[in-house]
């Protein structure tokens, strides 16, 4: 069995660094089995406002894993390699392409690393 902690962060939105910090480790008190994967999180509005101009809604959030994000990658590359005849033209964008995807998700990531450190006692320089 797996303890399961939330990792959030005030901020969201399509900017470079949309988080503006403030991030946080929450224990969910649940245990997921071994055999089982994570695969998304549901946020529930259950306060809607008085004059009822925020509807009650849910929030469906993706979690994908490392792998399923390397099938992504492989799947564009392949694009490419449909795309251009020019084996030199072909390398260059895929290398440009994988350093982009690759940049992003350790983007994403590194997003994770400081709570995280924090919630196991490890110090954060």
């Amino acid at each position: 069995m797996s303890k399961v902690k939330l990792v959030i962060a005030e901020g969201y939105g399509s900017e470079a660094r949309p988080y503006r910090g403030g991030d946080e480790v929450i224990n969910l008190n649940l245990e997921v089995p071994d055999t089982h994967s994570i695969t998304g999180i549901i946020r529930t509005e259950f306060d809607p406002d008085k004059d009822r101009s925020v509807q009650v809604s849910d929030d469906l959030i993706p979690v994908v894993p490392l792998f399923c994000f390397n099938h992504l990658v492989g799947k564009l590359l392949t694009l490419t390699d449909a795309t251009f005849s020019d084996p030199e033209q072909r390398k260059a964008f895929k290398d440009v392409l994988r350093q982009i995807a690759y940049d992003w998700h350790h983007g994403m990531v590194d997003n994770l690393v400081s709570p995280w450190r924090k919630d196991k006692g490890i110090s954060v320089q």
